[in-house]
């Protein structure tokens, strides 16, 4: 394959996985192991209250109520993903209950 050829898919597989997300009818949000927040889509954005200047800067903690901290803040990455039920916060502090 060519570059361009390589360089069209890749555009293609980007604005696909773009439009899927967006399309989503709840929330949709990725972190990275760090903890950045690295996609997300308008449901998300709405739902925390935050534009996606803020989202860009905040990490996975930001979301999580200061009680629940405590079971997500683990000492080195997990192998597998994790899922459990904690409670969100919106941007003013609010509690999303989960």
């Amino acid at each position: 394959a060519t570059r361009q050829a390589t360089e069209a898919k890749v555009r293609y597989e980007k604005d696909f996985s773009a439009a899927a997300i967006e399309s989503l009818p709840g929330a949709f949000f990725m972190f990275e192991s760090s903890g950045n927040l690295v996609r997300w889509n308008k449901q998300f954005a709405a739902s925390t209250g935050h534009v996606a200047a803020e989202l860009a800067q905040m990490c996975a903690l930001d979301f999580i109520s200061v009680k629940d901290r405590p079971r997500v803040a683990l000492p080195k990455p997990r192998p597998s993903p994790m899922l459990c039920w904690l409670n969100a916060r919106k941007k003013h502090q609010t509690i999303l209950p989960a």
